[in-house]
């Protein structure tokens, strides 16, 4: 099993125009990172990430995913596993809403 898989999805792509993972093709073509950093170039490719973590213990842990790239500029994480599934929406480009 491989913990941590990407898919780069170029313009002409279905998968770069998928709001959600819901919304992925079926089939895609996911590339395990093998342990490496994964580094990308700025291109107008989307990058969707799957990471598979398990706590294997009986007590509830703290996680931390760090994104040590500050071009960035949105990241949207969807959480599902034994509870809720859960979005959340980051980065210094994520447009927000003004609260009515």
């Amino acid at each position: 099993m491989h913990f941590v898989c990407y898919y780069s999805a170029a313009p002409d792509d279905p998968a770069h125009d998928a709001a959600t993972p819901d919304e992925l093709p079926a089939q895609l073509n996911w590339r395990p990172a093998k342990g490496q950093d994964l580094v990308f170039s700025h291109t107008p490719s989307v990058y969707w990430i799957q990471l598979k973590v398990t706590n294997p213990g009986d007590y509830r842990n703290l996680w931390y995913l760090t994104l040590n790239y500050p071009l960035i500029d949105e990241v949207t994480f969807w959480q599902s596993g034994n509870g809720p599934n859960r979005i959340i929406e980051t980065g210094d480009q994520r447009l927000s809403i003004p609260a009515a």
